[in-house]
């Protein structure tokens, strides 16, 4: 073993993060992960531990695990406000992806001090919906870990949806592997579904995948206050919330037009979630605008919604690109 690489098993066991090793070793967090995947494959195991200001740490695994489908995020006891983006539906690889809109999103958290995206599914495009710019799994997969934007302080959790599971259904070739293995700042949760844990409390991510079952799918009927769906690219606003899409594809009854993506506060009171504010912000001539809010109310007794909507919808769009119009159309509900 490198005299590098026992250094950095020594940070590891005195429980330090990943940033904290970055400025102990004077190495980027990008060659502490490579270094981490290198001693793993050697044999060394690891489990890691999120933190909501972005942050990761690795521990050392000295005995048998099982799997926990709930990935904690774990934020200071003080702290009654948890802030996320949420996202889904990029469709990378696609005529209709908007690569552009993800990094003026990734901006947007840094600008606002947020460290952790949601993301409910369909990453890359796979070999079916729209016309492809980029046609094998294997180069969506690759395009998807260069061009997917990188921050060392924001964290992606992600439950993968049916046109991520399309290259493992057809091919073998599993989106969540690639991702766990090569950007561990972006954290599959599972396909279809998979859950994140803040202070105790549960929320549900899922993408619909007709195909098959997906393995996490006993979390459909879980006690989880909160659900965030992918796949249908449209938002709305209860405790069920459908997340609209950051792409230019439109679907048939699809009320969202234009790419777009949800910011989420939490309010807890202790360790129980009571209040749930989302904003909706459009990405149109390079800007960001909110376009409306919504306020739900979480019930402590049986997690049902009571939504108190304050509506600053727009009634008006901003101007379109015919071309891309009749494109969009032409693909339009093929999803």
């Amino acid at each position: 073993m490198t005299s590098e690489n026992e250094r950095l098993l020594k940070n590891i066991k005195e429980e330090k993060t990943v940033n904290q090793i970055s400025l102990d070793m004077n190495i980027s967090n990008k060659k502490i992960f490579q270094r981490i995947k290198n001693l793993s494959v050697n044999g060394y195991s690891f489990s890691r531990q999120y933190y909501y200001n972005g942050d990761i740490k690795y521990i050392l695994n000295k005995s048998f695990n099982d799997d926990d489908l709930t990935n904690r995020i774990i934020m200071d006891n003080e702290k009654n406000i948890f802030q996320a983006l949420v996202v889904s539906d990029l469709h990378l690889g696609s005529c209709l992806e908007r690569l552009d809109c993800l990094n003026l999103m990734y901006d947007y958290c840094i600008k606002n001090d947020i460290h952790i995206i949601v993301n409910a599914g369909d990453l890359i495009n796979g070999m079916f919906g729209c016309p492809n710019n980029i046609c094998s799994y294997e180069e969506q997969a690759r395009y998807l870990l260069k061009n997917y934007p990188f921050d060392k302080n924001i964290l992606n959790f992600v439950t993968l949806g049916n046109h991520d599971a399309d290259s493992l259904f057809s091919s073998g070739l599993d989106l969540a592997k690639i991702l766990y293995y090569n950007r561990h700042d972006i954290v599959p949760l599972g396909y279809a579904s998979g859950k994140i844990d803040v202070k105790g409390e549960s929320i549900l991510i899922k993408h619909r995948i007709k195909s098959q079952q997906s393995n996490n799918s006993n979390l459909e009927n879980d006690s989880s206050f909160l659900t965030l769906n992918g796949h249908l690219h449209k938002f709305t606003g209860n405790l069920n919330i459908y997340v609209p899409s950051l792409s230019d594809i439109v679907l048939e009854n699809a009320s969202n037009t234009i790419p777009s993506f949800l910011k989420l506060q939490i309010t807890f009171s202790g360790h129980m979630a009571s209040l749930v504010d989302v904003e909706q912000l459009i990405v149109s001539n390079n800007k960001i605008s909110v376009i409306g809010d919504t306020t739900l109310y979480v019930s402590t007794k049986t997690k049902s919604e009571n939504t108190k909507q304050s509506n600053k919808q727009s009634n008006s769009n901003p101007p379109r690109n015919k071309t891309l119009e009749r494109v969009k159309n032409k693909y339009i509900g093929k999803h």
